[in-house]
């Protein structure tokens, strides 16, 4: 076993896909493989502190893999290295990978699919199509919570998090999360949690967010009122996320306007 961080995310509105209008199973298969290609990349990845002429072996080891609808994205340090710089590197990671792979997700081609799921911590164990262990079940058992489409940090997680408060990358631009938002749940109630902004990425190279909200919120079909609960939970959520990430990105530039292309 490895301890590390590990999300959960399936897609939202899976069994009922083929129902949206125009949207042919060819096309549905056709973007699932896509997004098997796109765990395959995050495999090959280097994070971006180790240059890929760099010699040095990268300071974690990143696992993702399709299952069906879901897809599961781990992330432990290299060389059994427990630090808790190692632990917090494996978190920002995981959640910026995440970031990433929902915007990949809800772009071309269509249809766009909108994620939704839950980041945990912990020991686990990948062989494979076989995944075992806290983490693994911490996140599994939250994904299914949120009502629309979020990806949260699970209580274990956040309680991780917190033990690495006095580091930077834990701050919620570092790390590409919205604290303390009052996540909607399932059958009712809210609960005060950290979420990835789906934007910490693309707020850097493109002012058109509201493309990416569209492609996200066209996905929510049929029109009965769970669907759309869930759509209006999203959407509030996209427009804070947004406004945030172009916050950061502003800022980060110190008040710089983005060049042109």
């Amino acid at each position: 076993m490895k301890k590390g961080t590990v999300a959960v995310i399936d897609v939202l509105g899976f069994k009922g896909i083929c129902k949206q209008r125009h949207v042919a199973i060819d096309q549905v298969l056709a973007k699932m493989r896509l997004l098997i290609d796109h765990a395959n990349d995050l495999n090959n990845s280097i994070p971006e502190d180790q240059g890929a002429s760099s010699k040095e072996p990268p300071p974690v080891c990143l696992q993702s893999l399709v299952l069906s609808d879901t897809l599961v994205i781990a992330c432990h340090p290299s060389d059994d290295d427990e630090s808790r710089l190692a632990q917090c590197l494996t978190m920002l990671i995981t959640c910026r990978m995440v970031a990433h792979t929902i915007i990949f997700a809800a772009g071309d081609p269509k249809p766009g699919l909108c994620l939704r799921g839950a980041i945990g911590f912990g020991d686990y164990v990948i062989d494979g199509p076989i995944l075992m262990g806290e983490a693994i079940d911490d996140a599994a058992e939250h994904a299914h919570l949120p009502q629309g489409a979020f990806v949260w940090l699970t209580p274990r997680a956040a309680a991780a998090r917190d033990a690495f408060r006095d580091l930077e990358m834990t701050h919620p631009p570092a790390m590409g999360v919205i604290d303390d938002y009052h996540l909607p749940l399932k059958g009712g109630g809210h609960i005060a949690c950290s979420i990835v902004n789906p934007f910490v990425y693309q707020a850097w190279w493109s002012d058109d967010l509201d493309a990416i909200q569209r492609a996200m919120l066209d996905t929510f079909v049929p029109p009965s009122v769970d669907i759309q609960v869930k759509r209006t939970n999203t959407r509030d959520f996209l427009r804070l996320a947004a406004d945030i990430a172009r916050r950061d990105v502003e800022r980060l530039r110190g008040g710089k306007p983005r060049a042109e292309s």
